[in-house]
């Protein structure tokens, strides 16, 4: 767990946020240290797998491990660095998008009938 945990940091977020996830999911399933504990740990006496069955849950638990770690990470990054404004790292969305097609959209729409138009029909329509 300790290589789990010192693969990914704040710090590296701080350094390289578009690539750190990928580097340090690159630097622990590549450590063979896990892998060979993993597996004299399943070929242990009481446990005899065969060795097809131990990579795929090698790789299952391994990934899921570094997931779970790195949530953790990202949740105490985003409570220091996002948490200032109402739009944390969605305030480009709708910056990004031209008006004019907004404004064109509206325009398209069908205009909605009145409500009470809408209940006079069918009060009409109960009572014909």
């Amino acid at each position: 767990m300790k290589i789990i945990r010192n693969s990914f940091t704040q710090d590296d977020m701080k350094r390289s946020l578009r690539t750190c996830f990928r580097d340090g999911k690159r630097l622990v399933m590549e450590d063979t240290s896990i892998h060979t504990k993993f597996v004299s740990l399943c070929q242990s006496r009481s446990m005899s797998f065969q060795e097809d069955t131990i990579e795929k849950v090698y790789e299952i638990i391994l990934r899921k491990m570094i997931h779970s770690r790195f949530a953790v990470v990202f949740r105490r990054w985003k409570e220091e660095h996002c948490q200032k404004h109402d739009m944390a790292l969605r305030q480009n969305l709708k910056a990004g998008v031209d008006n004019k097609k907004r404004k064109l959209t509206k325009q398209q729409s069908p205009q909605q009938p009145d409500e009470s138009i809408l209940c006079q029909t069918f009060i009409a329509l109960l009572l014909w």
